[in-house]
């Protein structure tokens, strides 16, 4: 028996694994847009669990996955997620609605997303840690003031 492992054409990310009741499924199978399918055993697969998987793969086209990290921006430049895309090749969009797809080595949710580049914002601390007496000397009696 054997496991199908679905994988983009144009940046070599394992896709998804299929795993069929007989081989004759796999025969023939339909893949997306820009994908491609990779035959392996059974036993192989069982013995690499998760991420070797992708390992496996690379041994076997003989490329490593490159180029494929988006991130999701809403129309106020809001990084709100990061993902493994292939937008070009398997024509993957934006998962929410209204966002952009836009291809970024290192933003992170939450940064702000400007002419290319990512901004981690600066956030100001919620709490004054010591409040000063009238001496200017730190109060512990009111160590926390809240704001």
């Amino acid at each position: 028996m054997n496991v199908g492992l679905v994988y983009s054409a144009t940046t070599w990310r394992l896709r998804s694994v299929v795993i069929p009741e007989n081989d004759s499924q796999l025969t023939g199978r339909a893949v997306g847009r820009g994908e491609a399918l990779q035959i392996i055993s059974s036993d192989t697969y069982a013995a690499n669990p998760g991420d070797q998987l992708q390992v496996i793969l690379n041994g076997l086209t003989g490329q490593v996955p490159s180029g494929d990290r988006y991130i999701s921006v809403d129309s106020g430049n809001n990084v709100v997620s990061v993902h493994i895309a292939d937008p070009a090749g398997c024509g993957d969009t934006a998962p929410q609605p209204g966002n952009s797809l836009i291809a970024h080595d290192t933003a992170v949710h939450g940064d702000l997303y400007w002419n290319g580049t990512a901004v981690h914002p600066v956030h100001a601390p919620r709490r004054v840690p010591y409040k000063l007496s009238a001496k200017g000397r730190k109060s512990r009696r009111s160590n926390l003031i809240p704001l």
